[in-house]
């Protein structure tokens, strides 16, 4: 789990990614790969690591995520994807950008197929790769609409002789998200040494017996070990009044 400058644990995670990385801007092909895991596994802060990494790398960095309000909005995800590089789209062949400009709202007529769709944002992709190698980041893949997830899943059979590499974040039940067999990464829990040295990071004043409860509590999310002491006293956080049965749980 990272705050800007710390980052603890994941080192399988962490070296996968930056292999992938790697690959797409020495130009030896792209990839996508889908964290999978339960709310709070660590799955967003490992896109943030990626997307810092790949920032000092040169890549364009494009950013999603799905919203459970929006998930009924078509291609809303798309849209957040494709916005940064809107101003090079004139450079399309005339059908895939009048695709595009027509799922985007931009220009009025019956919705195109979804193979010119995919062909259009493959196209769009692969001139900005020919500039800079490309990550695009969808976290929340769970709650993205499903004309974008289908135009994901397009994209992720097809990016492997571009500079372009594609990282999702979806919840453990999720059975939708692209990738989700030799492309799917599980995330678990964070080992015992982790879990206390995340914990030491963020709430160095626990009292021992508080923070072992804690840890016993979490059992190695790392959400739950950044919002668990969050909820205790003062008091049972330096361990002069005795803690609860149960711990309080933040939201």
């Amino acid at each position: 789990m990272g705050d800007g400058t710390v980052f603890v644990g994941r080192r399988r995670e962490r070296a996968l990614l930056g292999r992938a990385l790697d690959d797409a801007r020495t130009g030896a092909g792209g990839s996508a790969t889908v964290l999978r895991g339960d709310p709070g596994i660590g799955k967003s802060a490992l896109l943030d690591w990626t997307a810092t990494r790949a920032d000092g790398d040169g890549f364009t960095v494009l950013r999603a995520a799905g919203h459970e309000p929006e998930a009924g909005v078509a291609f809303g995800a798309l849209h957040q994807v494709l916005r940064p590089l809107w101003a090079n789209a004139r450079a399309l062949p005339g059908p895939q950008l009048a695709a595009l400009e027509r799922v985007l709202g931009l220009r009025e007529g019956l919705p195109p197929s979804g193979f010119m769709v995919g062909a259009a944002v493959l196209a769009l992709l692969a001139e900005e790769a020919r500039r800079r190698p490309v990550l695009i980041l969808v976290d929340d893949l769970h709650w993205v609409d499903s004309s974008s997830v289908a135009v994901f899943v397009f994209l992720h059979r097809r990016i492997t002789g571009l500079r372009v590499v594609m990282v999702g974040a979806s919840r453990a039940e999720d059975g939708a998200a692209p990738g989700r067999d030799e492309h799917t990464v599980d995330v678990g829990v964070l080992s015992r040494e982790d879990a206390r040295a995340l914990l030491r990071h963020w709430h160095p004043g626990l009292a021992p017996s508080t923070a072992q409860r804690v840890m016993d509590e979490a059992v190695g999310n790392p959400l739950a070990l950044a919002e668990l002491p969050g909820q205790l006293a003062y008091g049972h956080r330096r361990g002069v009044v005795p803690l609860p049965d149960r711990l309080p749980l933040g939201r």
